[in-house]
């Protein structure tokens, strides 16, 4: 059976009228524009979020709940969602695991994902976001905002030198579990950025998401 829904119209209004929704259902439409494309796919959410997600610096944690996966599985999606927090009771198949240890996504089989997101778990060398963090703190903590990774490593705490030497090891391992994850043509949605599965590597699109 397909999804209920005709468009990304209709489904927005089974959700809660925030940007961050929006946000999220901007992210599926990239890729698969048509609704109905969705319900084809096999997508997997790195660092979805939890109702158990806290920040330190954003107040209202409602953003931190897996919208992502809620609204793929919604639409019809084969989606599953990984974050070390808590997702029990949620409708989309998802897994407590720890990305920052090594090995985390051994046992998911190669080429098994359409799709993978990362929507703030690691940043791209190449993401407007890191450089962002080096200019100043005030804008370090911006940066923050958007990435769990650098929140858990108490970069705040580190030199930058030392964070960014941590963050790069974690950002290439992350890339590499994705390049082995996604089957060729598949797209991987970090951040702002979209990568596109071919040969074997993850090559840049052109396309940028807000």
């Amino acid at each position: 059976m397909g999804t209920p829904f005709e468009n990304y119209d209709e489904l927005i209004k089974f959700f809660p009228d925030e940007s961050f929704v929006r946000r999220k259902v901007d992210r599926l439409k990239a890729i698969a524009p048509d609704i109905q494309m969705l319900r084809q796919l096999q997508i997997l959410d790195l660092g979805c979020g939890s109702e158990d997600s806290k920040d330190a610096f954003i107040e209202d944690v409602k953003i931190f709940s897996p919208w992502y996966c809620r609204l793929a599985h919604a639409a019809g999606a084969d989606v599953l969602g990984i974050d070390i927090a808590d997702n029990r009771g949620e409708d989309f198949r998802s897994e407590r695991r720890d990305l920052l240890q090594p090995g985390s996504l051994d046992d998911l089989p190669s080429e098994s994902f359409d799709a993978v997101n990362n929507d703030g778990f690691t940043v791209s060398d190449e993401s407007f976001y890191v450089g962002l963090a080096g200019q100043s703190p005030t804008a370090l903590r911006m940066a923050l905002r958007q990435c769990s990774l650098w929140k858990r490593l108490n970069i705040l705490d580190h030199s930058m030198e030392i964070a960014q030497e941590q963050l790069q090891k974690i950002n290439q391992r992350i890339r590499n579990d994705v390049s082995r994850l996604l089957r060729d043509g598949g797209l991987y949605s970090n951040m702002e950025l979209i990568y596109r599965k071919i040969d074997g590597g993850l090559v840049l699109q052109k396309e940028r998401l807000i």
